[in-house]
């Protein structure tokens, strides 16, 4: 019979037994651990660590993994965490006494913070300053090599110390209310009864990270069980120390088995390095605020910008749209944009015939942008307004962005091939001001071409300035993680990217673009 049939037919008290742990346990009592839990979990933040690639749909693991041991240093600060913190005392969440129900759960206590407690409550800190949460869940191991769900609070003000013995008093927690993990997911998520549909249901985690004991890893089954939804799981494994010198100092190594589907090796590498730096920093001084703990290393600095590197303000080449239309005063000539339509048949049926290619020049985009342009500020368009265009990816595109922008405005794209409720959302926008006035159908306004008024104004330029701080783009998130938010760009960072471009890959006059988005 396969495991899983095993587990399956397993009572409670079975599964226990099988994990080390006193089987004296009644229905009653595991009743009462079980509703503990299910009040300690309730309504978990799920954490969603950084990922170095896009995570795919469905999910696929290729597990690899590197390892770090700890130098003299960092197992100095352990033992220097250790003495300095001790045990907390006090009643815990689930009702049994660690101490006395009056003594404060700092006070002194006989036993003091264990390596991998310290550990664990380093890593927390990490994945707060990662993440940004201040509620998160992860996976741990227990005496009896039965799993357990520690949920810990960080905050940046919260002491080191403290955020120490919240961890020791959630594995006290975990530890007093024991019962098999499996038992515990099958009261968290119960099944519906139809194997069909549990098979169509999201799949249950309690945690995406775990930290565990080599001494007391769960078993391959659980272990197996949770791995798909396991971003990276942290081992601690322990070396006995060969020099008298230094056997007081823990020789512990690191272990990190990752996804590689999600993470590359170097990320693992920096995760294990600021992991370390947070105990070096942390450990000698236990009282040292959470926010005050650095995190960035050496090997940091080498990746990240210089924030006191400079800008190149004065080297700003001056708007997009203004360059262009001294390219096209230079070279109104020269071919600008490729458009391809499809030759549709005249039967009515859509069959494409073939297709046409339209090409338009410098001269005539600058010129057509200048009537749109013209037309806009005639219209009342102010500078920095956000002038939204309704238009499909093609040459009409072009020259209402260009329009837009030498109007010294905002613009921002719905294409009428984005899903409804997405363009919803786009016109939801606060103070957004919509005018039906016919214009937009065919380009008539009261019988005339919307564009009449300013026919004369074609070669004119339409003289609105604007500075590297204007706001000239407004895009969207995809709206992955909720409601798209809209995300203001600066003339600098738009006329920035294309000046990148060209030395970065090389480009040239000579060089021709597909425009994809």
């Amino acid at each position: 019979m396969p495991p899983e049939a095993t587990t399956a037919v397993l009572t409670p008290q079975d599964q226990l037994a099988a994990n080390g742990t006193s089987t004296h346990t009644s229905d009653s009592t595991l009743k009462d651990r079980l509703s503990r839990w299910k009040t300690r979990l309730n309504a978990l933040t799920e954490i969603h660590l950084p990922t170095d690639y896009p995570r795919p749909i469905p999910l696929q693991v290729v597990e690899a993994v590197h390892s770090l041991q700890l130098t003299e240093q960092s197992s100095l600060a352990l033992l220097q965490a250790s003495m300095a913190i001790s045990s907390p005392s006090g009643p815990t969440d689930s009702g049994l006494s660690t101490g006395g129900s009056n003594t404060p759960v700092s006070a002194a206590a006989p036993s003091h913070a264990s390596p991998f407690t310290i550990l664990l409550a380093a890593f927390a800190i990490l994945l707060h300053r990662y993440t940004g949460d201040e509620d998160m869940s992860i996976g741990s191991s227990s005496e009896t090599r039965n799993p357990v769900v520690l949920r810990l609070g960080v905050t940046p003000g919260q002491t080191f110390r403290q955020v120490v013995e919240q961890t020791q008093l959630a594995e006290r927690d975990a530890a007093n209310d024991e019962v098999p993990f499996a038992t515990l997911m099958a009261h968290l998520f119960p099944s519906s009864g139809n194997t069909a549909a549990d098979q169509h249901q999201p799949s249950s985690s309690l945690f995406h990270v775990r930290f565990f004991n080599e001494l007391d890893t769960p078993s391959d089954q659980v272990l197996n069980s949770t791995s798909a939804t396991t971003d990276l799981t942290i081992t601690l494994v322990s070396h006995a120390s060969s020099s008298l010198r230094f056997g007081l100092l823990p020789q512990i190594e690191l272990k990190v088995s990752y996804n590689q589907v999600l993470f590359s090796m170097k990320r693992i590498q920096h995760i294990l390095e600021q992991l370390v730096q947070v105990l070096n920093i942390a450990g000698p001084k236990p009282d040292i605020l959470v926010s005050d703990i650095p995190i960035v290393t050496p090997a940091c600095r080498d990746v990240l910008p210089d924030p006191a590197a400079s800008l190149h303000w004065a080297n700003w080449p001056g708007a997009i749209h203004d360059i262009f239309a001294r390219n096209a005063k230079a070279f109104p000539d020269r071919e600008c944009v490729f458009e391809s339509r499809d030759i549709l048949s005249q039967d009515g049926s859509g069959r494409v015939l073939g297709q046409q290619k339209h090409i338009y020049t410098f001269g005539q985009l600058h010129q057509a942008s200048n009537l749109v342009a013209h037309a806009l500020v005639r219209g009342g368009i102010q500078p920095q307004d956000v002038v939204m265009v309704y238009a499909y990816r093609g040459v009409d595109l072009v020259i209402a962005v260009m329009a837009v922008l030498k109007a010294g405005a905002t613009f921002s794209v719905i294409d009428p091939a984005y899903p409804p409720n997405r363009q919803k959302i786009y016109l939801s926008i606060p103070g957004l001001e919509i005018t039906q006035d016919g214009s937009v159908l065919g380009g008539q306004a009261n019988g005339t071409d919307a564009l009449d008024g300013v026919r004369d104004l074609a070669a004119q330029d339409v003289g609105v300035v604007v500075g590297p701080d204007s706001i000239g783009t407004l895009s969207f998130t995809s709206g992955s993680t909720g409601i798209p938010k809209g995300v203001r760009g600066r003339h600098f960072s738009l006329t920035h990217y294309y000046t990148w471009m060209q030395q970065e890959f090389g480009l040239s006059e000579q060089d021709r673009f597909t425009m994809l988005s």
